[in-house]
């Protein structure tokens, strides 16, 4: 059986690793496709996770993964209404 502090240990341990996972979702959220591109590179990439880091406190920086998430999106629907427009369903998944 457990020790009181063993159980302190493992809740402050399962506290750090929730506060870790919250961080993580909440920076996978924020930059839309362009970052989530960028996120998924780095996990690839040696070096590229900790130049992202660095990045993403750039006002400049934010401002272009908005400008290619803006792009990206308008291409999205254009293709979707070409499809539409062409008598497919949209843009399919699979």
């Amino acid at each position: 059986m457990s020790t009181k502090k063993e159980q302190e240990q493992k809740i402050r341990e399962l506290e750090e690793k929730i506060r870790r996972m919250e961080e993580q979702l909440e920076r996978s959220s924020s930059g839309g496709v362009a970052g989530g591109t960028l996120r998924g590179l780095a996990d690839i990439i040696p070096g590229l996770g900790k130049m992202l880091e660095g990045l993403e406190g750039s006002e400049a920086f934010q401002e272009r993964l908005e400008t290619i998430n803006k792009e990206v999106e308008k291409r999205l629907k254009e293709a979707s209404s070409a499809r539409i427009d062409a008598g497919g369903v949209g843009i399919g998944i699979g």
